[in-house]
């Protein structure tokens, strides 16, 4: 299972109403993210596997769409090419 980690050069800033940026502190790049964008964040504090980030966002989203799942995904690879997260593998190299 893969746990999925916050990157220790990403800093992040909520902005109210809801979401907030995210500064990759390296690179000096700002990236918006909107309320579920900043639960995910969140969430990511607790080195997760995508199950369980799934499973945990069902229970906090009223009503979650259809297609939440895909939208996650989306949104973790582009956290993913930003450089803002890393996947870690529990399977040896």
């Amino acid at each position: 299972m893969n746990r999925i980690r916050r990157a220790d050069h990403a800093v992040y800033h909520s902005i109210q109403p809801g979401g907030g940026v995210l500064l990759h502190v390296e690179s000096g790049a700002y990236h918006q993210i909107n309320e579920i964008g900043a639960l995910i964040w969140e969430l990511l504090q607790t080195l997760p596997s995508r199950a369980e980030l799934l499973a945990e966002l069902r229970t906090r989203i009223v009503d979650a769409p259809d297609c939440l799942e895909a939208d996650v995904d989306e949104f973790l690879e582009a956290l993913k090419e930003r450089e803002l997260i890393v996947i870690e593998s529990d399977q040896p190299a």
